[in-house]
């Protein structure tokens, strides 16, 4: 009698575990399936060229000028899509972006940046 009871706790136990392990399975694979079907959309497919996809929700984008923009949607979209008179290295040291050169004037108020060919 004890043992009848022993082997059917074990095959309870073995049950949840086989039920849990099943459960695991076909949550993983319908991830997988999911990563699939996103992966092989159109999104996946190399558009033309000078093209800019914006992740997949959609932004609320009002403009593109850089002087209207109010929203950080479009900060996000006119920082990445203008160039800045400076940018900076990893090492958070000044590069020319549109500006070749650049000087300070006497009064430390004023500076002047020489932009490159073509950049009004």
């Amino acid at each position: 009698m004890i043992g009848e009871e022993t082997d059917y706790r074990f095959e309870r136990v073995w049950r949840q575990q086989l039920i849990a392990c099943a459960v695991v399975a076909v949550m993983i694979l319908s991830g997988l399936s999911v990563f699939v079907v996103r992966a092989s959309g159109p999104a996946a497919a190399a558009g033309p060229f000078r093209s800019l996809r914006i992740g997949i929700n959609p932004l609320v984008i009002t403009t593109l000028n850089p002087l209207k923009i109010t929203l950080a949607d479009e900060y996000v979209v006119v920082y990445n899509v203008y160039s800045t008179l400076i940018t900076y290295d990893k090492t958070y040291h000044a590069i020319p972006d549109l500006a070749t050169h650049r000087s300070l004037a006497p009064d430390n108020q004023s500076w002047t940046f020489d932009l490159v060919q073509g950049a009004s």
